[in-house]
């Protein structure tokens, strides 16, 4: 089964954790890991590439950041040296749908494959409503 961790600034990779569980239950092989105001970037990057390794079991992992360019991303991007590309890969921008899609998926495809997969979940994740009928 493909790891997924997913870093945020502050506790959103918490709520989104959080709410996950509230909807699919307990999921395995799961971290999520948060940066904290005044956290220092090298403890930050330790702390991420430790949890990497342990959701790392043979299979990759799936990494979900915040946003791109960003303390989060670059950190994970950085630490992405330390792993086999076909066994870490990176997803910057998520939200609660495309998580969830991630989680439904992952003992199904390789990672590779998961990420194609989640290239084209994500156009159906967020919805504009433009007009109400």
């Amino acid at each position: 089964m493909i790891g997924m961790q997913i870093i945020s600034h502050g506790e959103l990779s918490q709520g989104i954790v959080h709410s996950l569980q509230m909807i699919i239950g307990e999921t395995q092989q799961m971290a999520f890991d948060t940066l904290a105001e005044n956290e220092e970037v090298d403890s930050f990057l330790q702390k991420i590439l430790d949890q990497s390794r342990k959701l790392d079991r043979g299979h990759g992992v799936l990494v979900f950041v915040d946003m791109f360019g960003a303390t989060p991303y670059n950190c994970a991007y950085y630490n992405s040296q330390f792993f086999d590309p076909n066994h870490y890969q990176i997803v910057a921008g998520f939200n609660l749908p495309l998580v969830i899609e991630a989680i439904m998926q992952r003992e199904q495809m390789s990672l590779s494959q998961l990420v194609a997969h989640l290239r084209q979940a994500a156009i159906d994740t967020i919805v504009f409503q433009d007009k109400y009928e």
